[in-house]
């Protein structure tokens, strides 16, 4: 990672709150006992919606961040289809993003995830 890096994602807000609401997502979503799943970053079906972000720009924001190793991906068997998580570069320039000294709208544009209410209502989840 490097300034043009973080330059390009700190021009980019909705990029920025669509990695924020993977880690929400993930932040938020408990596993349960009996889950199968591997400990570390869970994967998560794809956001059809964020808040601030318009929908027709989504496919296009996943593949930038998939392209700049910000978002992983992987294929799932079944209905599930592609699911994402945050890579660790992802979230290292995401936190240095909402410090970078370019970026004082960061906090402004950002969406609120401090809300009690579920991600399940606010965001579509594939």
């Amino acid at each position: 990672m490097d300034e043009t890096d973080l330059q390009i994602l700190a021009n980019h807000t909705s990029w920025q709150q669509v990695l924020a609401a993977y880690l929400q997502l993930a932040a938020e979503t408990p596993v349960s006992p009996d889950s199968t799943q591997e400990t570390g970053p869970r994967w998560f079906g794809r956001l059809y919606s964020v808040p601030g972000v318009p929908s027709d720009t989504l496919t296009t924001i996943h593949g930038q961040l998939i392209a700049y190793g910000w978002l992983h991906f992987q294929m799932e068997e079944g209905q599930s289809g592609l699911t994402y998580r945050v890579s660790p570069e992802g979230r290292r320039i995401l936190k240095q993003v909402a410090s970078f000294s370019t970026a004082p709208d960061f906090e402004d544009s950002a969406p609120e995830f401090d809300q009690a209410s579920s991600l399940q209502e606010e965001y579509a989840v594939a």
